[in-house]
């Protein structure tokens, strides 16, 4: 069996190995390499997160959570309020049927700018304990 670190570990290299394969093959990219590349950083700061937490490294694993939370919000803020036309599709299924299609600029910019906000929200919450010496 695994243990949490092996596990944390693995999360973190794949992170890296796809950030990596990212920056090596960036043509399919819909989107700034930046933004992939905090997709990517999310899964390395979830895998320090799995570590620190592990072995009881409070401070890394705060610093960790801080980083995730930004890693997540970049995506969304992006969709929402990066230049440029946005293509997204929307609906709502169950049960393999469904219904959708594709959706407006605005309503495509508003629901990321909700996950968005949310996140903003998050990351407050977290700023607002760990200033506190509280931990999440």
């Amino acid at each position: 069996m695994f243990s949490k670190t092996s596990l944390g570990l693995a999360i973190s290299a794949l992170g890296v190995a796809f950030g990596v394969l990212i920056v090596r093959h960036p043509e399919g990219l819909r989107a700034p390499l930046w933004v992939a590349l905090a997709a990517m950083g999310a899964f390395v700061a979830a895998g320090i997160v799995i570590v620190a937490e592990d072995r009881g490294a409070f401070r890394l694993r705060q610093f960790a959570i801080f980083c995730l939370l930004l890693a997540m919000l970049a995506p969304p803020a992006w969709v929402a309020l990066g230049e440029g036309a946005r293509a997204c599709v929307g609906g709502i299924g169950f049960g393999g049927a469904g219904i959708g299609g594709a959706v407006s600029d605005f309503a495509c910019r508003a629901g990321f700018g909700v996950g968005a906000a949310f996140v903003v929200l998050l990351i407050a919450g977290f700023l607002y304990h760990w200033k506190r010496g509280k931990p999440m």
